[in-house]
């Protein structure tokens, strides 16, 4: 079963000074299906590693929800009654339209002790682990 690795700023995962693991990741691309479109399946693990930091929490995957083409408005009703609705800052940067995915989340935990991975992404925020190699290198 595939495994991913969502790479995150403190400061727009809301709850993370409370260490309640947030419900919904979001992702979005202006011109293209964000990562992992087409590449996530219910029941898969999501860890959560800040960016330059460690892997500090992990959760499972309950269900997505794709919007092409979507602006703000749109797709910030698909994270209503979440902490993320109401953090202003994050949705002050998005661009007028893109396409947005909205992953829904469930039976989040901190790790006791965070993983420091090898390996480092250079552009994605979204690592999908589908091959032990890969797991092998951010999972240690």
């Amino acid at each position: 079963m595939r495994e991913h690795i969502i790479i995150r700023k403190e400061e727009f995962v809301t709850g993370s000074i409370s260490k309640s693991v947030p419900t919904v990741f979001t992702q979005t691309h202006k011109t293209h299906p964000p990562l992992p479109y087409n590449r996530i399946s219910i029941g898969e693990t999501v860890w959560m590693k800040w960016s330059d930091g460690p892997i500090v929490a992990k959760a499972k995957v309950e269900g997505f929800r794709l919007l092409e083409n979507c602006t703000v408005e749109e797709f910030r009703e698909t994270v209503r009654g979440t902490n993320l609705y109401n953090h202003n800052e994050y949705w002050e940067i998005k661009s007028k339209k893109f396409n947005g995915m909205t992953i829904y989340i469930a039976g989040g935990e901190w790790l006791d002790d965070p993983i420091f991975s090898q390996s480092r992404s250079y552009s994605n925020s979204w690592i999908i682990l589908d091959d032990e190699k890969k797991r092998k290198e951010w999972l240690g």
